[in-house]
């Protein structure tokens, strides 16, 4: 992961004889990841479809994938093995600081920590994960006389490399322990965080399993999860899992995912599940018995909403392929300017790092010039300030969860009249696997005073949530500035409005 915008390239290693007294092949890869953007929103998605194209075009044991970074790609490294526990084996992090909240996921992560003792650093970087994460595979290790930069060689080393390259992925560790803040990290082995509470900020899971095969499980602020055991994993035809104060029995010969929902009740103060067991395949998907017909009502609660999106707001746009669609036609010569301004901050980003720049160049085209083919593989920022002169949100205007007129917006059944500048992120109408940022006005000029649309600055996830970009909805009219999710908006206008 590098520490840098580009990272040291093929001759570099080969001048240093790197890797020549492995024992094993390996697959030794840098990542430029569009800038220094890692360990943020388009830094991992990113990452992620390279690590695919690896994946798909080599031989790879992914029970042996491994992570190594210094400073900015230390941090990614971190970002990385906190979001996705379950897919890396090892971590060899050099002068960079993880999540402080998230060290719990790590759990049952080996680490090899490097830092300085004179790194500006040294608090979040070693003596947190010291203090949180002791234990038989966690290697900390302070390189005396050291500031931040005299450690940038230390994770090119072939030891650091082979103390990474001896450990495999846990497949099913015996203790579990996961917080999230983004519905997109949401798996730790065989534990899934499927539905948050919508009115937190954050979810945990926790699990532990004894050496008999029974699981005790707690969970917070979470609506519902997931435990993903079968007979193949665990060699056990039954096991009980206790949930609170309720004793579940999981049939391991017949199911192989255990999906809890959770239980409105208003005589209990903490919260229940109910129980439906299905089974899963690749190929067939899934199919299973629901407990009653109360817990089939209780799954849909939900219907409509995509849980990953949670935690995510607005830049859950980036994290796929993207195009930014205009109107078809303008009403005038300035309102053709400030769309154009808007597409232009959309398609180019920043980060809030010291170097600003993300390689992205995401298409701009006009409504009637995008294919369906095109549509049915990305994201879209729909740009308008007249639902007639833009074609395809006229052409979906049935499935807009916000409507926008040229006297006001209605939002939640209220009609809210003057001036507005809106964005909100919803399900693509043609996609639900896709999204759809729809940024809309009835004022041109708006666009240029709201600040998210004259410049994108992209937080990184150590940065915790954005109190703006990470909500589905962003309000600007002359109420000033507000956002919020859709399943709350009612509340947080009332909140905001001190009713």
């Amino acid at each position: 992961m590098p520490g840098k915008r580009y990272e040291l390239g093929l001759p570099d290693f080969q001048k240093r004889g790197f890797g020549q007294g492995w024992e094993e092949e390996a697959i030794f890869v840098t990542f430029s990841c569009r800038g220094v953007t890692l360990g943020s929103y388009i830094g991992e998605a990113a990452f992620l479809e390279a690590l695919d194209a690896i994946l798909q075009a080599y031989r790879v044991d992914e029970d042996r994938i491994y992570l190594t970074g210094y400073s900015n790609g230390a941090y990614a490294a971190w970002a990385m093995a906190q979001a996705y526990p379950s897919r890396f084996a090892a971590i060899a992090v050099i002068a960079g600081a993880p999540h402080p909240k998230h060290l719990m996921n790590l759990l049952n992560m080996p680490i090899f920590n490097v830092v300085g003792d004179q790194d500006y650093l040294f608090a979040q970087a070693y003596t947190a994960p010291e203090t949180d994460l002791s234990s038989d595979h966690y290697k900390g290790v302070v390189e005396r006389c050291a500031n931040h930069w005299d450690t940038h060689e230390l994770r090119l080393l072939d030891g650091v490399l082979s103390w990474l390259m001896q450990w495999k992925r846990v497949m099913v560790p015996q203790r579990i322990a996961y917080r999230t803040e983004r519905g997109r990290h949401n798996r730790a082995y065989w534990l899934e965080l499927t539905q948050v509470d919508e009115t937190e900020e954050y979810s945990e899971l926790y699990g532990e399993m004894s050496k008999t095969g029974e699981l005790d499980v707690r969970a917070v602020h979470v609506d519902e999860f997931i435990i993903h055991l079968s007979h193949e994993i665990v060699p056990l035809e039954l096991v009980h899992v206790r949930i609170g104060a309720r004793v579940f029995v999981l049939d391991l010969l017949e199911y192989n995912r255990f999906r809890f929902v959770k239980i409105e009740s208003r005589k209990r103060p903490s919260p229940e599940y109910r129980l439906i067991a299905e089974r899963w395949s690749e190929t067939d998907g899934i199919s299973g018995k629901e407990t009653d017909d109360e817990t089939a009502r209780f799954r849909l609660k939900s219907a409509g909403r995509n849980p990953s999106g949670h935690g995510m707001g607005v830049l859950d746009v980036y994290m796929d392929r993207l195009h930014i669609v205009l109107p078809s036609s303008y009403a005038t010569p300035e309102e053709e300017q400030a769309v154009k301004r808007t597409a232009k901050a959309l398609a180019s980003p920043r980060t809030a790092t010291w170097n600003p720049y993300i390689g992205v160049h995401y298409p701009v085209v006009a409504s009637h010039e995008i294919s369906e083919e095109e549509l049915a593989d990305s994201n879209v920022i729909c740009i308008t300030s007249g639902l007639s002169r833009h074609e395809l949100l006229q052409r979906h205007q049935a499935h807009l969860q916000i409507s926008c007129t040229e006297k006001g917006y209605v939002l939640g059944g209220d009609f809210t009249a003057g001036e507005y500048c809106l964005s909100y992120i919803q399900p693509a109408p043609w996609s639900t696997r896709k999204q759809m940022l729809v940024v809309a006005t009835n004022s041109p000029r708006m666009l240029g005073k709201n600040l998210f649309m004259r410049k994108l600055i992209m937080p990184g996830y150590f940065n915790g949530l954005h109190p703006y970009l990470n909500k589905e909805v962003i309000v600007y009219d002359s109420k000033g500035v507000r956002a919020f999710n859709f399943t709350s908006n009612k509340y947080a206008f009332h909140k905001l409005q001190g009713q």
